[in-house]
């Protein structure tokens, strides 16, 4: 008889962790916050000037030399303190983003050539950055979207 309580505290706290892992996982994902993005391509049938409007970041992704424009790059975000706010694939070789202000590392992997960089974004205006693989020109031609 002494083991049914030692067993029933035991299935207690059990249940208790349970259930606070639970409510730890609801509330981090109530509080993920969704960033906005959108991929454009060049000659898409809505203006840049009209898709950049409501974003604040906006990567474009070419070879080097040549400027060919790339697809289907996979683009990570992180923010100063390394947590992954986006990690999404980039259909077109312009990609627009909505970000709190502040200070992002950007990472765009074309191919299995990742290029890295940072950026500072405010409310404001829109920060272009452009990422440049170095690519031979027969890759390029291959490649276009």
């Amino acid at each position: 008889m002494s083991r049914s309580p030692l067993l029933i505290s035991l299935l207690a706290v059990i249940s208790w962790l349970s259930a606070a892992g639970l409510s730890l996982a609801a509330d981090q994902r109530a509080n993920a916050v969704a960033i906005p993005h959108e991929s454009s391509g060049i000659g898409d049938d809505d203006p840049l000037a009209a898709i950049a409007g409501g974003y604040n970041l906006q990567l474009v992704f070419a070879a080097q030399g040549s400027g060919e424009y790339l697809a289907d790059i996979k683009v990570l975000i992180a923010d100063a303190k390394g947590n992954t706010l986006l990690d999404e694939k980039s259909p077109g070789p312009i990609f627009f983003v909505r970000l709190p202000a502040g200070t992002y590392r950007i990472s765009a992997d074309f191919d299995g050539m990742p290029l890295r960089k940072s950026v500072t974004v405010s409310d404001r205006r829109l920060q272009n950055l452009y990422f440049h693989w170095p690519l031979p020109a027969s890759e390029t031609e291959k490649r276009r979207p």
